[in-house]
């Protein structure tokens, strides 16, 4: 049978699936259109939204469950940060303001070691005020790397301004974790997470992932037990052996839909090491997982 091809739409984002036999694997070679707006206004409309984050009412309890979390907590050693489909900064309130968090933690994981959270509140606020259109790039041995196929010039071009580093491939998240790194995934689908989790079903290489998104317990509260089986092994099997923890990010207002249902997550070393065999027996690794065009 020859190969079909459809473009499927969610949310702000668009993938295109090539059918495979019963299922579609992801393409990444689809173009999308260039916007009219230029580089400078989307950089200065990306500091207005930092400068909304820093002064909302929320903004000191975020930094304090992120300092607990990322900092505190014994994930100083965070090397890298990934972030995926964080949508158009361009075009997007949302994207913009899940970007300026994004900004915010690189600051925090920048930052000198320090055990005081006073100290954290007050180099943030302080890096914040330096910044400006001309003025975006930290310096920092954490890197950031991040990709989203909806994005246009203009977005490539204030991400690079920021000093993150552009994928050139969609990675459909599979990306193996062999150093601690943070994911920062927020309101992405179900299909990434299960990627993610199936490049990485090592004992050894969970340990190393901290993942910012979508509460997986909200997923499952929300999800069908038996297609979460058939289709989202992975993300069915942390639930199934309790191996992950996470905690929620604060309300960030009342009609809050930019970082709605977002938690810190890591994985449980003492359940991973409970059930390594498990995971070893259950990855798959020359198999890559495939999906239903409604399942994306």
């Amino acid at each position: 049978m020859e190969n079909e091809w459809k473009t499927v739409s969610k949310k702000h984002r668009f993938k295109q699936v090539k059918k495979c036999g019963n299922g579609y694997i992801l393409n990444s070679e689809q173009k999308f259109e260039e916007t009219n707006i230029s580089d400078n206004d989307v950089i200065h409309d990306f500091i207005n939204s930092l400068n909304i984050l820093k002064k909302s009412q929320k903004f000191e309890e975020f930094v304090k469950v992120l300092y607990e979390n990322l900092i505190g907590n014994g994930s100083t050693d965070i090397c890298q940060v990934v972030c995926y489909g964080i949508g158009s900064p361009s075009s997007s309130n949302i994207s913009r303001y899940q970007l300026a968090l994004l900004y915010v933690i690189h600051i925090m994981l920048s930052a000198p070691k320090c055990c005081e959270i006073s100290f954290w509140l007050v180099y943030i606020h302080t890096q914040l005020q330096e910044i400006s259109a001309t003025n975006l790039k930290l310096e920092s041995d954490v890197k950031c790397f991040c990709y989203d196929p909806v994005w246009n010039s203009a977005d490539k071009n204030l991400i690079k301004q920021m000093g993150f580093c552009v994928l050139n491939d969609n990675e459909e998240g599979k990306r193996k974790t062999d150093v601690k790194t943070l994911y920062f995934m927020l309101h992405c689908d179900k299909w990434l997470y299960n990627n993610l989790l199936w490049s990485n079903w090592c004992h050894n290489r969970l340990n190393n992932m901290i993942i910012m998104g979508n509460s997986f317990n909200s997923i499952y509260e929300r999800s069908v037990n038996r297609k979460l089986r058939k289709t989202y092994t992975f993300l069915n099997l942390v639930n199934e052996w309790d191996l992950m923890e996470e905690v929620l990010l604060p309300v960030w207002s009342k009609q809050d839909d930019v970082f709605n249902d977002t938690a810190v997550m890591r994985f449980n070393k003492t359940a991973c090491v409970k059930y390594a065999a498990n995971i070893e027996t259950t990855a798959s690794l020359d198999k890559p997982p495939e999906y239903l065009s409604n399942d994306i």
